[in-house]
This record gives structure tokens, sequence and C-alpha cells, in this order.
């Protein structure tokens, strides 16, 4: 029984050893984040979007057909063209693309904000990815908390229901729903943290520039109907930059098809 007890130990251990050695090596193909430098690089996200598939007839510059709509079963589609209030429409979905889309960039974005203190390189580029992390994990829950809960109204907000907050990496999380109110103080704790370390020339276009992160914390103003502070950091974001996007040009030089929304420097 005894020399039964050493074989036992004995193959545990050389287990463990193997088990060790294979979980150093990183699989052909992958990339270990493990520098600054390269979590700085993970902000950047050319093909970022946002389906908006589950709502898109809402919007008056959105067309159907006579025939997909007369005589045709109502769909979701249906009723958000013809703006029908008498169906539950929530009962019409099973799932929102926009959603899940939203909360997985939130993911990345903790993932970056949690890890990167603790990975190897500059401290101020380590400063500068978390901040353009968090500045892009405000903008995510904005965009959550003013498609799936109520517009905000310093008169009800504290308890009106909101979303979910998620403020770092953790697989394990079980997060509860928060009030409009607090969504929006989180939103723009990340923006104020933010600021202070970001650049008015990022690296490229795909990383939030000052004239972005000002712009976006003028809506949140304005959302909030705080039209002073948001006239202020409109002033603020037009000293970074303020050119002017022409639409006609760019509809007269053609443009990909696309059911979804983008953000923009």
């Amino acid at each position: 029984m005894k020399h039964l007890y050493i074989s036992i130990l004995s193959v545990m251990m050389f287990s463990v050893t193997s088990c060790e050695e294979y979980t150093d090596i990183t699989p052909k193909g992958s990339l270990v984040v493990e520098t600054a430098d390269q979590f700085h690089e993970m902000v950047s996200l050319p093909g970022r979007g946002y389906p908006i598939n589950n709502f898109q007839y809402l919007s008056d510059d959105q067309w159907m057909r006579e025939a997909n709509v007369i005589g045709r079963t109502p769909n979701i589609d249906i009723l958000n063209f013809t703006f029908d209030e008498s169906v539950d429409r929530v009962s019409l979905l099973s799932g929102s693309s926009f959603y899940n889309q939203a909360y997985n960039y939130i993911n990345r974005w903790n993932t970056i904000i949690s890890l990167v203190d603790n990975s190897k390189g500059d401290a101020n580029t380590k400063q500068l990815a978390k901040a353009e992390a968090q500045i892009y994990r405000a903008y995510d829950h904005f965009l959550l908390v003013n498609t799936y809960a109520k517009g905000y109204d310093p008169n009800t907000a504290a308890t009106d229901g909101g979303i979910c907050i998620m403020d770092k990496f953790d697989l394990e999380a079980q997060p509860s729903k928060s009030t409009v109110a607090q969504v929006y103080d989180f939103i723009q704790k990340d923006i104020e943290q933010a600021l202070p370390y970001l650049q008015e020339k990022p690296l490229d276009v795909y990383h939030p520039s000052l004239a972005f992160a000002y712009a976006f914390k003028a809506k949140v103003h304005l959302f909030k109907r705080e039209i002073a502070q948001a006239q202020a950091a409109a002033e603020k974001s037009l000293s970074y930059n303020n050119q002017i996007f022409d639409m006609v040009a760019y509809s007269k030089q053609g443009r990909t098809n696309c059911s979804c929304s983008t953000s923009s420097q």
C-alpha cells in the first residue's frame, strides 16, 4: 500500500509539472497581450459598429415596400414602421443584437482598464490606454441607457429603471439593473477621469480624441438638460476640431449600404 501511495504521488507531481509546461506555451497563431502598447492597440477597433436591425424602422428616414406591409402579419419591423402601439413589441423579441454588441465592447474596455496596470511598459501609455477605454466604456453605457431605458428626467431619474453597469472585467459577475441616475453618474465619472489623459491627436482615428471626448461630454449634459455645461463642453470640443463633415459631398462620392450605426471622431 505504501508503494501505491508513492506511485500515485509521483504521477500527480508529473502531471502538474506537465500542465505547467503546456500552460506556458502560446498556441500557434495566438497573441498574448502583455505590454502597455498592446493594450493601447486594443482600443483601436476599425470594425466597431452597432447593429440597429431591432429598431431601425422607428426612424423617419427608413422605408419599406407596400408589399412588405399590406396584407402581411405584423412583425416587429412593420409595427415599428407603422408606429403601431397596440401590440407588445417586447413579446416579439427574443434578443437584441445591439444590446449584445454594446456589452461585448464594454467587456473589451473593461479588460483593458482592469489589466493594463499589471502589464509591461511605460506608465504614461498604461494611463492613456485606460483613459481611452474609459471614454469608450462611458459611450457604450450611454448608448445602452438611451436605447433600453427612459430618457433622463431630473425629477424621476433616481427611481427610473436603467441598465446594468459593467465597471470591471469579471467573467462571473452577476450585475443588477441600476437606475437611470446611477448610470449617468457612472458615465460622467468615467468621462471626467479620462479627460486629463486623452490626446488632441491620438495614434489613429479609431482612438478617441479630446475633440470626441468633449463632444460626448456635451451630449451627456444636453441629455440631462444641463444646457450651460453642454455649451461649454461643445465649445471646448470645437477648440480642438471645428471641421464640418460635408454629408452632401460624401453622398455624391457614393457609399456602402450598412444597417448599423457607427461612432466617429
